[in-house]
This record gives structure tokens, C-alpha cells and sequence, in this order.
């Protein structure tokens, strides 16, 4: 009874684990053929609609670096990008579902991120076709976000934050400045709430 169990144990992970590479395979495939015969921004679009095992192989196929031990969930948002090589995530990161990151530049998370779902990134500014641009030229700057940062849902973080080591931005915030270290950031714009305490 107990080899039947252990036997039958290990069938289910053993298909589990196939399906898993044969689905990345093809997803894999998939962007590759929308890219091609249809240029990236389809093949961008299609990574929304991809299962959660198969976006980190997609992201790295097109020049991302993402370290190991990291979950990005379903739904995620890429903007204003040619390829992924402007996301560098470092280790043991979790991001969540439904995020936009605007990749006109850089998106540096490092290590022991937690970036809770509906959370946008934003790198640049552009007035586009308005006369504002005139006062309000096109600017872009690079986004950092530090080690053991947590980043609550639905906030907006902005061209040319850094978001220092241990931080908690609370939901619902709007970021715009840098932060400092071992504090709670929260509200639009987003100040400083408390120091934690203990680490």
C-alpha cells in the first residue's frame, strides 16, 4: 500500500512537472511566432494572457535578468518597450498580479521584494501633443526599488524614485520622492507614517 502510494505520488508530480515544461515550451513558441509575423507589441500584448510558470522564461528569451526563487503572477503590464531588457529583478521576489511597468527605462527591484498586485511603475513624463510641453518637455529617469521592500496594492511609484532598503509602502499610494530607509511611506503623495522598529 505504501509503495502504491509513493508510486502514484510520483506519477502526479512526474505529469504535473511535464505539463509545466511542455506548456512553456509552447508559450514560448507562441510569443516567438507573434513576434515575428507580427511584431513585438503583439507579442507583448500576449504575455498578459500567458499562465504564471510561463512569463520569467518569456521575459528572460527577451533580455530581462531575473534572479532565482522568483514569482511573477498573471496579468502583468509591460509599456513603451522594444524587449524587457530594461527590468532587472534580483532574488526571492514576488509580484502580483495585474502590475504595469512602464519600460522606457530602467526597473531595478532588487532582492526580497514583495510588490503586492495592481501596482503601477512609471519612468517617464511626455506632454505628447499637448502645448504643455512647451513648460513640461519629455523626461524619463530610472526607478530603483532596494532590498526587503514591501509595496502595497494599487499604488503608483514615479520616475525617479528610489525606494530604500525596508520600506513599506502602504495601498493606495502615490510615490514621487525618494524614501528612507526602515520607514512606513503611505497616502497621495506619499509621506512618511513611522519608523519600524527592530530591524
Amino acid at each position: 500500500m505504501f509503495i502504491k502510494r509513493l508510486f502514484l505520488g510520483s506519477y502526479r508530480r512526474l505529469r504535473k512537472y511535464t505539463f509545466i515544461k511542455i506548456n512553456i515550451f509552447f508559450s514560448l513558441i507562441i510569443f516567438l511566432l507573434r513576434e515575428f509575423f507580427l511584431g513585438f507589441e503583439n507579442a507583448n500584448n500576449y504575455l498578459r494572457q500567458v499562465s504564471q510558470p510561463c512569463i520569467i522564461p518569456i521575459l528572460k528569451l527577451r533580455g530581462a535578468k531575473i534572479g532565482k526563487k522568483c514569482n511573477i503572477q498573471s496579468g502583468i503590464t509591460f509599456h513603451n518597450c522594444k524587449n524587457y531588457s530594461n527590468l532587472i529583478v534580483g532574488e526571492n521576489c514576488h509580484i502580483g498580479k495585474n502590475c504595469f511597468f512602464d519600460l522606457r527605462d530602467e526597473i531595478i527591484i532588487s532582492s526580497n521584494v514583495v510588490i503586492a498586485m495592481n501596482n503601477t511603475f512609471i519612468t517617464h513624463l511626455d506632454m505628447n501633443n499637448s502645448n504643455l510641453r512647451e513648460i513640461y518637455p519629455a523626461t524619463q529617469d530610472k526607478i530603483e526599488v532596494h532590498n526587503d521592500v514591501y509595496i502595497g496594492t494599487n499604488c503608483t511609484i514615479l520616475k525617479g524614485v528610489i525606494i530604500h532598503s525596508q520600506t513599506i509602502i502602504g495601498a493606495n499610494s502615490l510615490v514621487n520622492k525618494n524614501t528612507e530607509s526602515k520607514h512606513i511611506y503611505a497616502g497621495t503623495p506619499a509621506t512618511k507614517v513611522k519608523e519600524i522598529d527592530g530591524v
